[in-house]
């Protein structure tokens, strides 16, 4: 479900699209860089479109390691596994500033 959930069913009901260049892509980058955080993919969704609540979410598998991996291949996505997605909504990039965002990001700690 963990990889299930905002890969096939989340898309059904928002639009997932890559955060565009610019200050708080950079920030974000940044962070995961200095936590060694594998960043994969970082994404802002349309939350808008049903409520005025901001949210942010990271989803990956943090407990497999490479040899668990190697066990389970034929099940899921190694890509899926080996790497971390952040979904932004767009209510929160519109209400905060970059360095808001970035904190609220920290915050959780990856």
């Amino acid at each position: 479900m963990v990889i299930l959930y905002p890969t096939v069913i989340q898309p059904l009901f928002n639009k997932l699209s890559p955060l565009a260049e610019g200050e708080l892509r950079t920030r974000i980058e940044s962070l995961a860089s200095k936590l060694k955080f594998p960043l994969k993919h970082l994404y802002e969704i349309d939350g808008s479109k049903r409520s005025s609540h901001s949210n942010a979410y990271f989803f990956g598998l943090p407990w497999v390691s490479l040899q668990s991996t190697m066990r389970i291949i034929l099940f899921i996505d190694i890509l899926s596994i080996q790497s971390k997605h952040i979904v932004i909504f767009d209510t929160l990039i519109q209400q905060s500033k970059p360095e808001e965002v970035e904190a609220v990001l920290g915050e959780y700690q990856f």
